[in-house]
């Protein structure tokens, strides 16, 4: 479902949207594009956010985000996660449980850094740490219906290292949990030992 629907999102889409909403927000859709961002750069937004299942219902919430972050935001990667604190609490209800609780695998802080920097520097992520970092997760999720959390620096390297390994637990931000929201740790990722850990450790005093 979510594949039809990245597929059906392009820049054909994207400007109908924006004219639509050109009616009701004028000044803001004019600021956002071409001000800040183009019609693609918008697209590629929106088809990051589905691509993880999450609505994008919430056009002016998207609009406003780009609107505040897009002038500062490196890249695009940096822009979706943006928009993605913006949409916090949409993310947030999307994993809470009926109880109104959250159930998280925590990220080791020393993972968090590493893999923040390494996304920050556009670095690759050493195939000892991917691998370690996606057998736990994967561990994780066989026990329990469990999201990952981690900062949201890291995030976007977090999510496509268990992507690249096929394991399919959603990674949110601590950024991404809304205060009302009682979050409940269940495990974490932690360092990986041998070689790896030690590589993790040497990235970090580089």
């Amino acid at each position: 479902m979510a594949r039809h629907l990245i597929d059906c999102i392009d820049d054909v889409l994207t400007r109908r949207t924006l004219d639509t909403f050109d009616r009701e927000a004028p000044e803001l859709a004019a600021a956002v594009v071409p001000g800040i961002v183009s019609v693609t750069q918008l697209t590629e937004v929106l088809k990051g956010l589905v691509r993880e299942g999450i609505s994008i219902r919430n056009f002016d919430t998207i609009l406003q985000a780009v609107a505040e972050s897009g002038a500062r935001a490196p890249n695009e990667r940096m822009l979706l996660q943006d928009v993605r604190v913006a949409l916090a609490r949409v993310i947030s209800m999307m994993f809470t449980g009926t109880d109104g609780t959250l159930s998280v695998v925590t990220l080791d802080p020393v993972v968090d850094v590493a893999l923040s920097r390494i996304e920050r520097e556009g670095g690759v992520v050493d195939l000892g740490v991917l691998a370690s970092l996606c057998a736990q997760a994967a561990e994780h999720r066989k026990k329990s219906d469990v999201v990952v959390v981690c900062s949201r620096g890291a995030r976007a390297m977090v999510r496509d290292c268990l992507r690249s390994r096929r394991v399919s637990a959603p990674v949110v931000a601590w950024e991404e949990i809304v205060p009302e929201v009682r979050y409940v740790s269940v495990g974490e990722i932690g360092a990986p030992e041998g070689e790896a850990g030690e590589s993790l450790l040497d990235s970090l005093a580089a």
